[in-house]
């Protein structure tokens, strides 16, 4: 939950702070995701959403920022 968190706050979608509650502000956050990816905004990060974030978070990160990637990889995990 704190990766999918700190995922969504990278891409400037506010989730709050990486508490690891699924709060409504994190419900939120996923739902504009959802909606700008062009996916059904549910508010739940299921499959579809978890992929497309992994796919925005990969392109936006650089290949030295290790603390970016250790999220990118938990991320997947929820895959």
């Amino acid at each position: 939950m704190k990766s999918l968190q700190r995922a969504l706050n990278a891409l400037g979608y506010d989730a709050g702070t990486a508490n690891g509650y699924y709060s409504s502000t994190v419900t939120a956050a996923v739902k504009a995701f959802q909606s700008k990816a062009g996916l059904t905004a549910t508010g739940e990060a299921n499959e579809d959403t978890i992929g497309e974030l992994v796919t925005k978070v990969s392109a936006k990160i650089s290949d030295n920022d290790t603390v970016m990637k250790a999220a990118l990889t938990k991320v997947e995990g929820m895959q």
